[in-house]
């Protein structure tokens, strides 16, 4: 409750207002033990320790476990099998390039020095909830393998939507059933960083002490497979789309036995570099290797230039582009719409890539594939930064350069996070970038 309105010190005789204040005392603390001892008698509430009082459902978790690693070593669960797959690794960052003076403050932040260890888990009578909810048996919430965008239940418990949005009763699973799925999977950046590389540690812990084999996994819960990027990512990997288990038509899944591997990535930046070295040893092309039969284009024949348009997007256009091919094109660049082409010819056309330029989007996960060295411009709105990009190109090893397009930058520490901004791009400020590329 607010403290007591309207009236003032000044405008209200000391002894009057000190027995105003208290008698407003007494009525919070009254009201306070009213509310509580009413939410005692109200049907579907529950007071849960380090939660406070969220909508009690059946389904719904009774607490959170804030590290499976820590819980399966303090209580030995019966029938839960845990086994580190990568420790964690020292993790370094590159200082951006720009025009600006000083750099945005986005990229001075500390993102952690370290990355998380991978694992891969096996739960008896586990639940997986949505894109981001592991529950066990005992109906707690496993916090290190729930994490929703940047929302961490080891730190925001009562924001986890598990805590307050309806909970339908799980389907039921009989065999092994592994999940994959993750909160914003449906999507490039998070399909492949997020996503892919849990395929990963199943292979890694499949088959090993008490998991099971990889061939008697019965399905793999992920964020839906009808997209061309899905589907073709998942044929390269060998995935059999009979056995995949869309978790956005359905929501709520229980198995006798649950396979998690952990999640990729802690935070925008906290990606350790086995998720890198797994996507290039998956899909990158060597050099010196034909390509197969299912790959369109060989890394040989792409252009060394590419500047990556978004001509046909909704949202993030250049609305100054024409312009901006047209210099461009004196440097050589060859304009691509990444949308146009399949999974295999955008990592051919990133693996040849010397320079890359392009506004801020997700076609810039590919920067993964880049051979370390290449030069990469990212152009922002003033109004919405994202420091996933200059992350991967720090740990790939590209020269990262940012530049933001026209218009007045909102104070520091402050993010407008105005997602669709359209971008007018300075030409003047891209031609000293180029300039400075062919000269070093």
């Amino acid at each position: 409750m607010a403290d007591l309105p309207s009236a003032s010190p000044s405008s209200v005789p000391s002894s009057r207002w000190q027995c105003l204040q208290s008698r407003w005392q007494r009525l919070k603390s009254r009201l306070k033990t009213q509310g509580r001892s009413l939410l005692q008698t109200l049907p579907g509430l529950r007071q849960i320790p380090g939660l406070g009082w969220v909508a009690l459902d059946r389904h719904r978790p009774q607490g959170v476990i804030p590290s499976t690693a820590a819980w399966v070593r303090r209580d030995s669960p019966p029938g839960v099998a845990y086994r580190e797959l990568y420790a964690d690794v020292p993790l370094h960052r590159t200082p951006p390039q720009t025009l600006d003076d000083p750099v945005q403050w986005q990229f001075t932040l500390d993102y952690g020095d370290r990355s998380q260890p991978a694992f891969l888990l096996s739960l008896p009578q586990g639940r997986c909830w949505q894109t981001s909810a592991i529950i066990t048996a005992q109906h707690h919430l496993l916090g290190d393998l729930s994490i929703h965008f940047k929302i961490d239940p080891r730190q925001t418990p009562r924001k986890h939507p598990v805590f307050w949005q309806p909970i339908a009763s799980p389907r039921s699973h009989p065999g092994p059933l592994a999940v994959v799925i993750a909160p914003g999977g449906n999507t490039y950046f998070h399909w492949l960083i997020d996503v892919l590389p849990r395929f990963h540690l199943l292979r890694q812990g499949c088959g090993q002490g008490e998991f099971p084999p990889w061939e008697a996994i019965q399905g793999f819960v992920v964020n839906g497979y009808h997209q061309p990027f899905q589907q073709q990512t998942l044929d390269l990997l060998g995935i059999d789309r009979d056995r995949c288990v869309d978790g956005t038509a359905h929501p709520h899944w229980q198995a006798d036995r649950l396979l998690v591997p952990s999640l990729p990535r802690h935070g925008t930046c906290a990606i350790a570099p086995w998720v890198f070295q797994f996507l290039r040893q998956t899909f990158l092309l060597s050099p010196t290797t034909p390509p197969s039969p299912r790959e369109t284009v060989n890394p040989g024949s792409c252009p060394q230039r590419l500047y990556i348009s978004r001509g046909s997007a909704r949202r993030r256009r250049v609305l100054n582009e024409a312009d901006l091919i047209t210099l461009l094109q004196r440097w050589d660049f060859e304009v691509v719409q990444l949308e146009h082409l399949s999974f295999q010819d955008q990592v051919a056309r990133f693996a040849a890539a010397q320079w890359v330029v392009a506004p801020h989007g997700a076609g810039l996960t590919n920067l993964v594939f880049c051979t370390p060295g290449t030069q990469v411009l990212e152009i922002y709105s003033p109004h919405y930064v994202s420091v996933s990009y200059w992350n991967i190109c720090s740990q790939v090893g590209l020269n990262y350069t940012y530049l933001f397009s026209r218009g007045d930058r909102p104070p520091a520490y402050t993010t407008p996070h105005h997602l669709t901004a359209d971008l007018e791009v300075d030409l003047a400020q891209v031609q000293r970038v180029l300039e400075g590329w062919h000269q070093s």
